[in-house]
């Protein structure tokens, strides 16, 4: 399931907005967010593992290891994103987001493409540093929705 994943979108909703949604199309669509947010769910792991110091087969397995909801074994999936990686990235200063940028810019998932620099994988971290502080703001949390 995870090796095929390429398409995710980070939102913001409730636990009970979420319940609400009718059928699992991309929630950008109806709640704010980043449509096309340029990683997975394996990159969110990776991301986390950088900024907390905790292992990605221990992020995964503690936060990713089964959906909230699941349109069947073809997916689309929902995830909550974890708290310790929302305040972990609310916290990040500009120079916090750049170094990041450079770590995780090492990761398979970025050196693949032709078009990944540091400034456009740190514009990402920026945009989820954005999302997770608008989320706590507003008392809510962050979810990923993913299809392959």
């Amino acid at each position: 399931m995870l090796a095929c994943m390429e398409l995710a979108d980070l939102f913001i909703a409730t636990i009970k907005e979420l319940g609400e949604l009718d059928d699992i199309v991309s929630p950008t669509t109806l709640m704010p967010g980043l449509a096309d947010s340029e990683i997975d769910l394996l990159m969110l792991c990776n991301l986390e593992s950088i900024l907390t110091g905790i292992e990605w087969e221990s992020v995964f397995d503690r936060d990713y290891g089964c959906p909230l909801r699941e349109d069947g074994p073809d997916g689309p999936w929902i995830y909550l994103v974890s708290k310790q990686l929302l305040d972990s990235l609310q916290c990040l200063s500009p120079e916090a987001i750049l170094e990041c940028a450079r770590v995780w810019s090492d990761y398979d998932e970025w050196t693949l493409r032709t078009d990944a620099c540091i400034e456009s994988i740190a514009a990402v971290i920026s945009s989820l540093a954005a999302l997770a502080k608008r989320a706590l703001t507003e008392n809510k949390q962050v979810f990923i929705w993913t299809r392959p």
